[in-house]
């Protein structure tokens, strides 16, 4: 499975994409990212409109499953946390 994370706004409105096949990902996020996509595939995206000058993630991921989420800097989750510090570094 593919994964990507794209992280964009911040002061000065940059934006950082990276991608994945989540083979190279470590046990544990491997582990996280699994869990997550079971419990929020198909759900909405939560971002906080009003939020300025801060950061908004997209996580998407394809191959066996398919989907796509956003959030903000405010309201994401750990586990996705974790892995999106994982990517960006």
């Amino acid at each position: 499975m593919e994964l990507k994370v794209t992280q964009e706004g911040g002061f000065a409105a940059l934006m950082v994409q990276k991608q994945i096949d989540t083979k190279k990902l470590p046990p544990k996020l491997q582990s996280s990212l699994n869990s997550f996509i079971k419990r929020h595939s198909g759900k909405k995206s939560k971002t906080n409109p009003l939020l300025r000058d801060g950061y908004l993630y997209t996580v998407e991921w394809s191959g066996e499953k398919e989907g796509k989420i956003q959030f903000d800097e405010s309201n994401i989750p750990h586990e996705i946390e974790a892995i999106v510090q994982f990517m960006l570094k």
